[in-house]
């Protein structure tokens, strides 16, 4: 991982980060990288994800999946994505589960099976918003980000099409893409409003 000067090019530093896991492709084919805040940026790779320091790159802890013999012989990544919120780093495993880790040290608050067939997320303001679709249409859910229990669920209207992106908020109001278009109380998950355009495509 380097960290290059956008002035001149030169590098600032370098970090030369270690797979714990056995990778079945050439290292970095599937890095990520976040910049968390001020001060951290993440790195994810298929299987570990770093969290460095911004100003000289120290890294200051990682998490590494531990593979079974079977995941070792599969080609996709154990983690599918991270994401942050306040002093949480949400991690989503390919294996459906999802954990929540303090963004200092990597301590564990909680991990859990959710979505086994996946979704797609967002978090904010303490709060783990996640969309999935199911036999009966998609739903909308809202965990305590701390905890991971559930506060409330949505279940929108199948009327003219769905998001397949995560929903957002923005001053205390969740908004859903799609037709209809839900606005939310994010606190509560009660309906404000909804709009649906006459095109149902």
């Amino acid at each position: 991982m380097y960290r290059i000067s956008g002035r001149d090019g030169s590098v600032i530093w370098k970090h030369p980060l270690q797979q714990p896991s056995k990778m079945n492709r050439i290292i970095g084919s599937s890095m990520q990288v976040h910049i968390m805040n001020d001060t951290l940026i993440c790195v994810v790779l298929e299987h570990t994800f770093y969290v460095l320091r911004r100003s000289d790159g120290k890294e200051l802890w990682h998490y590494a999946v531990i593979l079974t013999p079977a995941q070792q012989a599969e080609t996709r990544a154990s983690i599918g994505d991270v994401f942050f919120d306040k002093n949480q780093v949400y991690v989503d495993f390919s294996s459906g589960e999802i954990a929540a880790m303090d963004m200092q040290n990597g301590a564990l608050k909680w991990k859990e099976v959710k979505f086994p067939d996946g979704a797609s997320f967002y978090a904010n303001d303490g709060t783990l918003y996640a969309e999935t679709f199911t036999a009966a249409g998609p739903v909308l859910y809202a965990f305590d980000g701390a905890t991971g229990k559930e506060r409330w669920h949505f279940k929108p209207e199948m009327w003219g099409n769905s998001a397949f992106g995560p929903p957002s908020v923005i001053n205390g109001v969740l908004y859903d893409g799609g037709n209809p278009l839900y606005a939310l109380d994010a606190r509560t998950g009660k309906k404000l409003w909804e709009q649906r355009l006459p095109d149902r495509s």
